[in-house]
């Protein structure tokens, strides 16, 4: 009889603690894992980094007349946005099993 407690007692103790590693994983600890890592700040640099590459190429590489290289600088400003950037993260980051 004290057998059998202790091996229902064994089974409710692994379904309750399984049943919490499948719980969603929350916002806050998204954004704290996001900061935590330096990957926000990162990505938040990726702008400032891609209009400094384009620079220094500009200088070493051969002449772009000014209108095309505002063209790309204008470019890469609208298109590389790192608020989208993160949120892609904050989805993929949820989807993981």
């Amino acid at each position: 009889m004290i057998k059998h407690q202790y091996k229902l007692l064994l089974v409710a103790i692994f379904l309750f603690s399984s049943s919490l590693s499948y719980a969603d994983v929350s916002d806050e600890s998204i954004n704290k894992l996001l900061d935590l890592s330096g990957l926000a700040m990162q990505v938040d640099q990726f702008p400032g980094l891609i209009n400094a590459g384009m620079e220094q190429a500009k200088q070493q590489g051969t002449p772009i007349p000014d209108a095309q290289y505002r063209s790309m600088v204008n470019s890469a400003d609208e298109s590389i946005v790192p608020s989208e950037i993160i949120e892609g993260i904050r989805i993929s980051l949820k989807k993981i099993d």
